[in-house]
């Protein structure tokens, strides 16, 4: 049989001179002495005075903590803070976990949003409790669905063989030899130069992607893991890079 812990603690008295006594149960004595500490805690906590609706200070978070963030980033918040809006008009001290799980419940069908949404308040009410706003996060240990398993294709000799016979412009053909033959990301082939071509080693230098946001605005970023790299360049493929660079205007690869 499992053993519990009980004990008895007292905290002072109250403002009318009477003493305040709690018992505290748990099932180990890590988790009582937590007990004790989060009500000694409560005790003591004297909340900073606001009407703030959660909406309000969430974007006053969204450009404190992400505003210099990449665009592709900032949008990621921006959206999931709109799937917040069963609270946005509460204040933030009055909202519940179970009002947070209404919010996870309306992305249900969507987990990765459901889980962006998830990070997003556990940070914000995080920040609400360093500025002495709240005592608790309301929006710990929600209930997330399950991720779904990504199946990635890769094509068949069958696709690669059309895919070979597709009638493509020269700078779409080159787009899909270098993602074939470097495994580049899109945003990474997009935001290619001639200079990061070394033909004196044969060695493509990948330091940057294009991000592209969803008002189809784009700018150069790091890229995705922050870490450069160095791919070698097929000698096969040589010839066929020059001449397309010897077609193109500019430095940049792709462009349009």
């Amino acid at each position: 049989m499992k053993k519990k812990y009980n004990k008895q603690r007292s905290f002072g008295y109250d403002k009318n001179g009477k003493r305040i006594i709690k018992w505290f149960h748990a099932d180990s004595l890590k988790e009582l002495e937590r007990q004790v500490e989060n009500y000694r805690l409560q005790l003591k906590f004297t909340p900073n005075a606001t009407n703030t609706r959660f909406e309000d200070y969430a974007l006053q978070w969204l450009k404190a903590y992400k505003g210099n963030r990449s665009k592709q980033t900032q949008d990621m918040y921006k959206y999931a803070l709109n799937k917040c809006e069963p609270i946005f008009d509460y204040p933030i001290t009055k909202v519940t976990k179970t009002k947070c799980q209404e919010c996870i419940a309306n992305c249900w069908e969507h987990p990765r949003t459901a889980q962006n949404v998830a990070s997003l308040l556990k940070q914000v009410f995080d920040t609400a409790i360093a500025d002495g706003i709240i005592l608790r996060n309301p929006a710990l240990n929600l209930d997330l669905p399950k991720k779904r398993k990504t199946d990635f294709h890769l094509l068949t000799d069958k696709e690669l063989k059309a895919l070979d016979k597709a009638e493509l412009n020269p700078q779409d053909r080159m787009f899909v030899t270098i993602l074939r033959t470097f495994g580049l990301r899109p945003g990474e082939a997009l935001a290619l130069t001639i200079q990061d071509f070394d033909f004196s080693t044969n060695t493509l230098h990948i330091t940057k992607a294009l991000e592209l946001s969803n008002d189809n605005k784009s700018q150069v970023k790091s890229t995705k893991t922050g870490a450069n790299r160095d791919i070698p360049i097929p000698s096969s493929l040589v010839p066929q890079l020059r001449a397309y660079f010897g077609k193109i205007r500019g430095f940049l690869l792709f462009t349009n």
